[in-house]
């Protein structure tokens, strides 16, 4: 092949039709950094390095402390959050929904304990509302009613609920997510 980059330039430049390109200057050596920048002495590394790691993992630990702050406490909802609130939540962590009726005497003492669990549970979202608000004529002999949920689903589901089984069943969750 000639100076162009096809045969067909090469015709046109033999013909005078294009002008033949310049010839590249002989070619230089190219030196290429061998060095391993990873596997240096850590005494020699630069902290400046390590500032932008620093603040992305600072960032995201803030974030995470609020997330967490905010399931530490139990969110009243409403019908129409229960999708976002609850079911879609359930992908990110467990959720726990109280189903109560204040008239009830069980659920005002099960809102307490559940109140306490969240403190103590942060890796839990808790959250509640009125049993016949989230199901129309939910009958108040199942109440209170706990339902827990993980990856979408109903994982189980407690009626006439006792204020002193919360604390068994909140450590069988943790168990299961610590298999």
């Amino acid at each position: 092949m000639g100076l162009g980059k096809t045969e067909f330039e090469d015709i046109l430049i033999d013909h005078g039709i294009l002008k033949a390109p310049e010839q590249p200057a002989p070619e230089e050596q190219v030196v290429y950094d061998t060095s391993n920048k990873y596997e240096r002495d850590p005494a020699d590394i630069d902290d400046d390095e390590d500032i932008d790691d620093d603040a992305f993992f600072e960032e995201y630990r803030r974030k995470r402390m609020a997330e967490m702050r905010q399931n530490c406490q139990v969110t009243e909802i409403s019908r129409p959050d229960f999708c976002k609130e609850v079911t879609e939540a359930s992908a990110r962590c467990p959720v726990i929904v109280h189903l109560y009726n204040d008239s009830v005497e069980e659920s005002v003492l099960l809102k307490q304990r559940i109140r306490t669990a969240a403190s103590q549970y942060p890796r839990i979202k808790f959250v509640e509302i009125v049993a016949s608000r989230c199901i129309p004529d939910y009958p108040d002999g199942l109440v209170p009613t706990i339902l827990y949920y993980r990856d979408g689903n109903v994982v189980q589901q407690v009626t006439k609920a006792k204020p002193d089984g919360l604390t068994a069943f909140l450590d069988v969750i943790m168990e299961s997510l610590e298999k």
